[in-house]
């Protein structure tokens, strides 16, 4: 596994194609429902199209400051674009979670009712 002593302790570090959350065991199951990568579709999109404008003539054209420039307002707009995924995906989670600790009418079950 690779430490990185920089990162935040809720950080999320990568081994090989391995992601792990601070603090876990390497290979621990994780508790949380699998991501909607629909959340993060249009994140996606708009960094392959960015990759795509980089890689294009429009962009040779530029000066390095001209370059610097938009880059730093595209880059703010796919951080906006994760960001926004992320807040989805937070939210579906939630509801995921909330509704599995609810019982089918939508009440939290009673520790006499329920079953072991």
């Amino acid at each position: 596994m690779i430490l990185d002593l920089d990162t935040r302790p809720s950080a999320v570090t990568v081994s090989g194609d391995e992601f792990v959350q601070a603090g876990a065991e390497p290979g621990a199951a994780a508790s949380e429902p699998e991501p909607n990568p629909d959340n993060f579709a249009r994140s996606r999109q708009y960094f392959e199209a960015l990759v795509n404008r980089l890689a294009g003539e429009g962009a040779a054209g530029l000066t390095r400051a001209e370059l610097e420039q938009e880059l730093q307002l595209d880059t703010r707009e796919l951080f906006r674009r994760l960001y926004e995924g992320h807040l989805h995906e937070r939210a579906r989670a939630d509801t995921m979670r909330s509704s599995a600790q609810t019982g089918c009418e939508g009440t939290l079950p009673s520790p006499a009712t329920s079953t072991p």
